[in-house]
């Protein structure tokens, strides 16, 4: 058997469910205090270095690592790839892999980012001549 750590739908992102996988049943998860199993395909494996059993309440919590608290840009989205991204603080930051905020969309219009975010925090439009 081996012993797994993972969020089910619904549940709060600081908090997780421990389970067993047995030998003889792959597909699912049991949970380790409860009579009962899900699919494992319906639940986010959380790895156990990033989780800590809380002894006050009696629960498992995830470890919120060290993450920049900004809303990140992935740089790309589908054909559109932004032409900034690599000195844009949004994209080259740290993020968390779990509770890190990212843009929807890439927030490029005409070409242009009003979220840019270079080196010392200046926006580049306020650096270029327009």
């Amino acid at each position: 058997m081996t012993t797994v750590y993972f969020q089910t739908k619904g549940i709060k992102p600081e908090y997780c469910e421990v389970g067993m996988i047995h030998d003889t049943d792959k597909e699912h998860i049991w949970y380790l205090n409860e009579p009962a199993k899900i699919l494992i395909s319906e639940v986010k494996i959380i790895s156990e270095e990033n989780v800590f059993y809380n002894v006050k309440n009696n629960s498992y919590k995830i470890k919120i690592k060290n993450m920049t608290d900004i809303t990140k840009c992935e740089g790309q989205k589908g054909a559109i790839n932004c032409p900034y991204k690599e000195n844009c603080y949004r994209y080259t930051a740290k993020g968390d892999e779990i509770y890190q905020s990212y843009f929807m969309e890439l927030p490029l219009i005409k070409d242009k980012c009003d979220y840019y975010w270079g080196e010392n925090g200046e926006k580049i439009w306020s650096t270029k001549e327009r």
